[in-house]
């Protein structure tokens, strides 16, 4: 493969050459699924049809080893066919539901004041909402939710977890 570190690998993705040699070379990847992992090359519309070949061929040169020799992409199908209901509606749980009460206690627990609204996304809350299964969406400070650019900040992301402990600590005291 001609080295022109500028092509874009993953076209559904925007991932260029460039990210993929990166990536390979700063964290010793050698896997199609490392790869995958790590610039989500692989991962858009075409779940990986149209640039496997080629992340495997980088791989390959970067690793100095033949293509048949990497591990090919894993795949993973559902195991049984499933319906997808897309109609999802937003849900309102009563701010006196005992879910809700213990999300703000445990969101107030780690300095953050709590912000109970109705979320009209397609959640898996949503889903177990409908279901009579009250539960809540705890946002953990992610920005550019399902883009390229999506993120969350370290310190967003520790605060999660310690929202996650205080509610697990405080329903194991219930016995």
């Amino acid at each position: 493969m001609k080295k022109k570190e500028n092509n874009t690998i993953c076209r559904c993705e925007e991932i260029s050459e460039q990210e993929i040699r990166d990536g390979i070379r700063k964290f010793n990847l050698r896997t199609v699924d490392a790869v995958k992992r790590l610039t989500r090359a692989g991962m858009g519309l075409c779940q990986g049809r149209t640039c496997t070949p080629l992340l495997t061929k980088i791989i390959a040169e970067e690793t100095n080893k033949k293509v048949s020799e990497l591990l090919p992409l894993s795949k993973r199908p559902p195991v049984r066919p499933i319906k997808m209901d897309l109609n999802t509606r937003a849900s309102r749980i009563s701010e006196d539901a005992e879910v809700v009460k213990v999300a703000k206690r445990a969101v107030s627990g780690v300095g953050l004041k709590p912000n109970v609204r109705v979320i009209c996304g397609a959640t898996d809350a949503s889903s177990y909402n409908e279901k009579g299964i009250e539960t809540v969406v705890i946002g953990t400070g992610c920005r550019a939710e399902h883009t390229k650019e999506e993120n969350i900040a370290v310190a967003d992301m520790e605060k999660a977890v310690r929202i996650i402990q205080h509610i697990f600590k405080e329903l194991s005291e219930r016995g």
